[in-house]
């Protein structure tokens, strides 16, 4: 049970984040919201990195499980998700961009 509701808890902490970036309110993010939630991310993991459009195309193209060029909030959760369980975690993460002082 505890199970559940930790997720359900990360789910919606994870909610009010996204948001805070999707600007017209349309339960999807564009490009422009999407590099905006990206690059804050690299700030506050402190990752001297900003993604450009290109990037951000190339990564949309990942997290877009539909097809409908826009990014769910079921999509960037669970891309988020997963990310953390495959690089272990926020510092795991900030490696792989070059930074190894983040903590998890």
């Amino acid at each position: 049970m505890f199970g559940k509701v930790k997720d359900f808890l990360v789910q919606r902490a994870f909610g009010l984040a996204f948001s805070r970036y999707d600007l017209d309110h349309n339960s999807a993010l564009n490009p422009d919201e999407l590099t905006s939630l990206i690059n804050d991310v690299f700030q506050l993991l402190k990752i001297p990195k900003k993604v450009s459009y290109f990037e951000v195309g190339i990564i949309g193209k990942m997290l877009d499980i539909d097809g409908d060029s826009q990014i769910s909030q079921e999509e960037c959760y669970q891309a988020c998700k997963g990310a953390l369980a495959k690089f272990g975690g926020i510092g795991g993460i900030a490696t792989l961009f070059g930074k190894t002082g983040a903590s998890s």
